[in-house]
């Protein structure tokens, strides 16, 4: 089931089932996890940036999807489907009690994406909006050219996320096949981490393919099964 949204904006996202705090997976040392939660009850604002993969969108989704369930007003836009929009898209969002913009950093060096983006941010300081958002780079290297908007995004917690490493990595795995209702032993998942590409979604993209060939098969994940399906 995917949670809709009261009464959706134009261009905001829908979000996957997969996408909850508690399924989020992040490297070894970060607190990440405990400042959202911290943030959907007291509001503020949270920046995070790292690679494709690091769970960038997971987190925002997961946000959002946690204020949705606590019967809060909460959306999610990717910058990217803004951009091919009007800046006057930006009005009336701190009316949301949760706001996520996904790649923020997609809008930086546009003047009026930036100076609505600017305006925006204070409203939402205002109305006392939670507000994540998330970018490939630190909001100081992220190419934002008005400085006000740039020191704005980096005043709240910015968090880097890093690639996991193959224990977390076999966590992940293992966790998302229990949400799915597979059973997934630590030394076959800690076999699919060493061997799957390094980033998330395509290491979940290898969990797809194991769960659609165990349903069709009605085999177990078991080691020789996942070196037959995924071809290792």
């Amino acid at each position: 089931m995917v949670l809709s949204m009261p009464r959706q904006l134009p261009l905001s996202l829908p979000l996957r089932d997969s996408s909850t705090l508690d399924s989020f997976v992040a490297a070894s040392g970060t607190s990440v996890q405990a400042a959202v939660r911290h943030l959907l009850d007291t509001p503020g604002q949270i920046y995070l940036w790292g690679a494709v993969g690091t769970g960038r969108s997971h987190l925002l989704e997961a946000a959002v999807r946690q204020a949705l369930a606590q019967g809060r007003r909460a959306c999610l836009f990717s910058a990217t489907e803004m951009l091919a929009t009007d800046v006057a898209l930006l009005e009336g969002l701190e009316q949301q009690d949760c706001l996520a913009i996904d790649d923020i950093d997609v809008l930086a060096g546009r003047p009026d994406w930036e100076e609505g983006l600017f305006h925006l941010y204070n409203r939402l300081l205002a109305n006392r909006c939670s507000f994540l958002c998330s970018a490939a780079l630190p909001p100081t290297a992220a190419g934002f050219a008005l400085a006000d908007l740039a020191s704005r995004l980096a005043a709240g917690p910015v968090y880097q996320l890093d690639q996991l490493d193959d224990g977390a990595r076999a966590e992940l795995l293992v966790r998302r096949a229990a949400s799915r209702g597979l059973e997934l032993g630590q030394e076959v998942a800690a076999f699919i981490a060493l061997r799957a590409p390094r980033t998330n979604s395509a290491l979940l993209a290898c969990l797809d393919q194991l769960d659609r060939a165990a349903w069709e098969h009605k085999r177990r994940l078991t080691l020789p099964f996942v070196k037959e399906t995924l071809g290792w």
